[in-house]
């Protein structure tokens, strides 16, 4: 629910957001909608274990991502990611990439009005699986 209002934020005017906000207003008020906005816009989120969808995107930037570290994974697979929405979706993933290596991969989704293209945004390498996932600074 939260990501949803948060794109109707980005996408529409506030006049528009005001108007579909009142059209929930059995589930919040706009006090509230306002106040989840302010908080988690912009945030990153705590880190949380992965799922078929946060694989998938990982998955689409695997062929960048060897380019870029000039290496070919074995194994590939996406066990940890944080995300912060901003005008679009940034992602960062802790990859295991063969025991006991991991890297941490970034990712920019843009939103769906936006043609939703993904962008890999960043990579780091000699990770391992006790270091926290951190915003990948270019």
């Amino acid at each position: 629910m939260q990501v949803w209002l948060l794109c109707i934020n980005t996408c529409v005017s506030d006049t528009q957001l005001r108007h579909t906000s009142r059209k929930l207003t059995s589930l919040l008020n706009l006090t509230e909608l306002e106040t989840m906005a302010d908080k988690n816009c912009g945030e990153w989120s705590c880190t949380m274990y992965t799922d078929k969808e946060t694989q998938w995107i990982c998955d689409q930037v695997r062929s960048l991502v060897e380019v870029k570290t000039n290496k070919i994974y074995q194994e590939y697979r996406a066990v940890l990611f944080r995300n912060q929405l901003v005008a679009g979706t940034n992602f960062l993933f802790k990859v295991r990439v063969g025991d006991p290596n991991y890297i941490h991969v970034q990712v920019c989704q843009a939103l769906p009005c936006n043609g939703g293209w993904l962008q890999l945004s960043g990579v780091q390498e000699d990770k391992t699986q006790d270091i926290p996932l951190e915003p990948i600074s270019n």
